[in-house]
């Protein structure tokens, strides 16, 4: 018989034979038609018409759009991350070179290659080609979750609330409160994108959306969508995906659902995106040229993209709302639970009018003066319109951070 304390600490065990206790649980779970076999053939998210022409398609526009700016932390890490776990005993990230422990600096842990690491209970757990194991802050011990994979080698690991998705070379794994779900028609999951109540997988030869349901998980395949790249939505947006980087929103219509573009901040047009995130906490990250935009159930938040690295190779959400970037030797970390910067006239405003605007309105050029506070505070109902349609300053080309921080600046008493 063994003892498990299910899915993380490596336990003394003493074997009697056979199947494991908690994968004998799990397929009792099963067999009870809780989990795998819970999916049935009709049970779907988003099923219906696909739009034969999106972009000839009404736009999805924000019910409301913010802008957060945030101050970034950098480490130098060599190799692209494969994930970031933040716990409470401190965050370590996953790479080819090793585990590593953010500090100061990053601090090597464990020189073998990781192949996904998440949070889960007062640590993470460790994926790699030997194994599945847990960090406790201080070491590294193998998991007893393993044996409840029934050997399956880990590729994904995603942490959202309390729900783990596991993908391996065999069944997805959901590990709830209640129960270690199996899922064994949802086999050679390589990565996950998930909230805790719906995910994204990639598969060998496809990307399936699923979400869970009272019988199981709702699958709905995109090997036939237009998009090439989706994570989970919020609210009325189901997902959010890429179409070869033209922004989607597939909603919910009469008969069914399709996908339409999907507008980034305030230009009433669909949006081009470089890659997706999903949010561990509910929603989905978009990352476009100046913006890393959060696509949320009650509308858009804005935060102005780094300068380094210009090159992103990683991108991922962490569960308090903060960014991660991995790219050209270094890791970024832009945090979602710190203070707000406010917009202010020296620092953002008078800048922009300095590179963008003074050339034609410095009060000799051929527009009208603006170069002081009260005359943009004055006028800034105007400077946003004509900016928006592209008409200022000439030939357009203002980025959508810039947008976003005027906008802000006007919405925030134009301090």
């Amino acid at each position: 018989m063994r003892t498990w304390a299910i899915g993380l600490l490596a336990l003394a065990a003493c074997d009697s034979g056979g199947e494991s206790a908690a994968a004998a649980d799990a397929r009792a779970t099963v067999d009870a038609g809780a989990v795998d076999g819970g999916r049935g053939a009709d049970a779907r998210v988003g099923d219906g018409a696909v739009s034969p022409d999106a972009a000839a398609s009404p736009v999805v526009v924000p019910a409301a759009v913010t802008l957060a700016e945030r101050t970034a932390t950098t480490w130098a890490l060599t190799d692209t991350p494969v994930g970031v776990a933040m716990t409470p005993v401190g965050t370590v990230v996953g790479t080819a070179g090793g585990l590593f422990r953010l500090a100061e600096d990053a601090e090597l842990v464990d020189g073998t290659a990781v192949v996904a690491v998440a949070a889960a209970a007062d640590g993470a757990l460790v994926a790699r080609a030997d194994g599945l194991f847990y960090w406790d802050g201080l070491t590294l011990v193998p998991s007893a979750l393993a044996d409840a994979l029934d050997g399956h080698p880990v590729r994904a690991l995603a942490a959202a609330g309390e729900v783990l998705w596991i993908g391996t070379d065999g069944p997805l794994y959901r590990l709830t409160p209640a129960a270690l779900e199996v899922y064994g028609d949802l086999a050679g999951v390589q990565a996950v994108a998930a909230s805790a109540e719906a995910a994204v997988l990639t598969q060998a030869t496809e990307q399936v959306a699923v979400r869970a349901g009272a019988s199981g998980l709702e699958v709905h395949g995109l090997g036939s969508e237009p998009v090439n790249a989706a994570a989970p939505g919020a609210g009325d947006v189901v997902l959010v995906g890429l179409e070869q980087g033209a922004a989607r929103a597939r909603v919910a219509v009469a008969g069914g659902a399709t996908w339409r573009p999907l507008a980034l901040g305030q230009t009433p047009v669909g949006g081009q995106g470089e890659a997706l995130a999903a949010d561990p906490s509910g929603g989905s990250w978009v990352l476009t040229t100046d913006l890393l935009v959060h696509i949320g159930a009650a509308g858009q938040t804005l935060v102005p993209r780094p300068e380094t690295p210009e090159t992103i190779d990683y991108f991922s959400a962490d569960a308090r709302g903060g960014l991660w970037l991995g790219g050209e030797g270094v890791l970024v970390h832009l945090p979602g639970d710190g203070p707000v910067r406010p917009v202010t006239w020296a620092d953002d405003i008078a800048p922009f009018r300095d590179a963008r605007c003074a050339i034609c309105h410095d009060g000799q050029g051929v527009g009208p003066a603006l170069q002081s506070q009260a005359e943009w505070a004055r006028d800034v109902d105007e400077i946003l319109r004509r900016v928006l349609a592209g008409q200022m300053p000439p030939g357009g080309g203002v980025g959508q951070a810039d947008i976003a921080r005027l906008q802000a600046w006007k919405d925030g008493g134009m301090p």
